[in-house]
């Protein structure tokens, strides 16, 4: 009987437990990610002919790289606001289009780069050493 109990307790709090976390996906805030509302992002870049016609202020993301992990090809790095997604500024890990750019780089470097998406995923298109 004992047991029973106990089962039907953690039944009655697992449900609204889930619902709990449904809602906070749900919600599109999101979520561990403080400022990012997701449910108003089309995460659509413009293209690579319009990027390079941007102006320098708004094609280029400052950053600082985290990490550099040359056998996935990535980048992690904590930047700025990516103003052609529309994403705040966060730490995060991106692809690289060229490999040779993970060589130009090491921990704690200040970069300028652009970021675009390719088949669904974040790719440094251009990265330089910022002055």
């Amino acid at each position: 009987m004992q047991t029973m109990k106990i089962w039907l307790l953690a039944a009655a709090l697992a449900v609204p437990m889930t619902l709990a976390s449904t809602s906070v996906c749900a919600r599109g805030d999101g979520g561990d990610m403080p400022g990012m509302d997701t449910s108003t992002h089309d995460m659509k870049s413009k293209s690579e002919g319009a990027m390079k016609d941007m102006p320098a202020a708004n094609r280029y993301t400052q950053g600082v790289i985290r990490k550099v992990d040359m056998a996935q090809g990535k980048l992690t790095i904590k930047h700025g606001e990516i103003k052609n997604l529309g994403m705040p500024g966060m730490t995060m890990l991106f692809r690289v289009k060229d490999p040779a750019m993970l060589k130009m780089v090491k921990a704690n470097d200040a970069v300028l780069f652009t970021v675009e998406k390719h088949g669904g995923a974040l790719v440094i298109t251009e990265l330089k050493m910022a002055p």
